[in-house]
């Protein structure tokens, strides 16, 4: 409608505003069909696909009751069968126990003879060790018995039969006790024995030597009056002149009396010689001491005194001469213990054969 056609209509018959309105939108909805179409494509198409669905959730349903159906009967089935199967096993099981059971008299027989093999086994072993233990213990006694009465070694002794006690108690063995008893015997009475201190009496002849001086020597004394005539001749002229001569000779000649005979005084080099021997005497004395060589040191510390006595002066040696008697008391081989009892113990016990052979 225009302007024109608008100029003919009467003012009174004029449509209201609202209608005017309502008849525009109408004219729109009449004149743009084209979201309409799209809302009804749109419905038909979601109306199609929900049918579809539907469809097809029916055919899936359909199909899973008949797999459900299906899977009913393979468990019915497998259930079945694993009762037959389990039956059957049971069944085979008891055959089996069955057969398992008539053996067992056997099966006790051989673990009997089992037993038996390991038993005679373990018994060989052990009687083989045992056997080796007692021959170490017995070489070890022996070696203690060396050592003490060859050597004299007594640390060395004892260690040896320390040695032997150890084995016999890795050992274990109750019937050998008494020997064990006699080896703790035998060490305390090594540990208690008197053993001349050897370093100590070497030392303290090494101190006498090198403090050894010379000593005046023991030498008779000289008259102090001459033997002479005791009265002249008051004879004859010849008799006066064998008076004059004799007492001319008694005054140049000097005759001394001594209880016993007098040897040749000794000179300067005679003194040194002695001091020498001395020297020697107690030298070798020092060295039988570390030789352990109790006849040659008491024969040499002997001679010394003995030429104390002799050649010196008593008051002047009685020092030395006191502590080389103290030294000469000195027993550098004491009579030694017997610690043969633990082999005699060992030999009673194992029946060993006793050796004729014994370490002396």
């Amino acid at each position: 409608m225009n302007k024109d056609s608008k100029a003919l209509v009467p003012t009174d018959e004029e449509p209201s505003q609202d209608a005017a309105n309502e008849e525009a939108g109408a004219t729109r909805k009449r004149t743009n069909p084209l979201p309409l179409i799209l809302a009804l494509v749109v419905l038909s198409v979601v109306g199609a696909a929900s049918y579809y669905g539907y469809q097809l959730y029916l055919k899936q349903q359909v199909r899973l009751d008949s797999m459900t159906a299906e899977l009913m009967t393979l468990k019915a089935q497998l259930a079945a069968s694993d009762e037959s199967q389990k039956l059957a096993q049971l069944e085979s099981a008891v055959q089996s126990a069955s057969r398992d059971i008539a053996k067992l008299p056997e099966f006790k027989r051989r673990i009997d003879t089992l037993e038996e093999s390991v038993q005679a086994s373990h018994d060989l072993v052990y009687r083989a060790q045992r056997d080796w233990v007692i021959a170490e213990v017995d070489y070890l006694i022996r070696i203690a018995n060396q050592r003490l009465r060859l050597m004299r070694d007594y640390n060395g002794a004892i260690a040896a039969l320390q040695a032997a006690d150890e084995r016999l108690r890795e050992l274990a063995d109750p019937s050998l006790m008494p020997v064990r008893e006699a080896l703790a015997d035998d060490v305390q009475t090594l540990k208690d024995f008197d053993r001349p201190d050897l370093i100590g009496i070497a030392l303290r002849l090494d101190r006498l030597i090198s403090h050894l001086k010379p000593l005046p020597l023991d030498v008779p004394a000289q008259d102090a009056e001459p033997v002479a005539a005791k009265k002249e001749a008051q004879t004859s002229s010849l008799t006066g002149m064998l008076s004059t001569a004799w007492k001319t000779l008694s005054e140049r000649v000097t005759v001394r009396h001594y209880a016993e005979g007098v040897e040749a005084l000794p000179d300067q080099e005679g003194e040194m010689m002695l001091h020498q021997i001395l020297r020697l005497r107690l030298e070798a004395a020092r060295v039988d001491v570390l030789r352990q060589d109790d006849y040659d040191y008491h024969l040499q510390l002997r001679s010394a005194l003995d030429m104390l006595d002799q050649y010196y002066q008593k008051e002047q040696a009685v020092a030395l001469r006191a502590e080389i008697a103290e030294l000469n008391a000195v027993n550098l081989r004491p009579e030694l213990p017997d610690i043969t009892r633990p082999l005699k113990q060992l030999q009673r016990l194992t029946h060993r054969p006793v050796k004729s052979e014994q370490a002396k």
